[in-house]
Parts: C-alpha cells; structure tokens; sequence
C-alpha cells in the first residue's frame, strides 16, 4: 500500500514528507467529520488594519448626528460619486 499520498477531499494528492509516518486515529479508522487544519503558511495575513483613537471633539449633538450619520463633525465629509477628482 502506497502511503505517500493521501486521498484528502480538501488537499487531493497530498504528499506526505518522506521519512514520516502518516497519523491514523486509534484501530486505522479515519474520521469524516473532522476537517483536517489550515495550513497557515499558505494563508498569510492579507492586512494589518491600524485605526487610531478618536477624539471626542467638535461633536454633533444626537439629532444632528443621526441626519449626518456621525457623531463626529470632523468625519462629515461630502459625498464625491466620481472620488473627489
């Protein structure tokens, strides 16, 4: 029986590294219904997102927030279809 490959649904023809055994749960039967981990050196982060504090100045009072859609005055920006150019 030729173990170097795996028959996996999420990763067809997995090769597994020379020299290792494959891992098998206790009795060599395989459990369906456990996905097997991401591998995380083939998903890296996409994007760190830094978003600094507000500061709660210049503020709209709760009316006039709700019809500008901020609380903060210095975020209520007009609206520029063509992106300000």
């Amino acid at each position: 029986m030729n173990r170097g490959y795996m028959n996996n649904a999420y990763r067809g023809g997995y090769r597994a590294p020379v020299g290792q055994a494959i891992p098998t749960m206790s009795g060599g039967a395989s459990c369906p219904c456990r996905k097997p981990e991401p591998d995380k050196t083939l998903s890296p982060a996409l994007a760190i997102a830094y978003v600094p504090s507000q500061r709660f100045e210049n503020l709209y009072a709760a009316g006039e927030a709700l019809r500008h859609g901020t609380l903060f005055a210095d975020l209520d920006l007009p609206y520029c279809a063509g992106g300000g150019r």
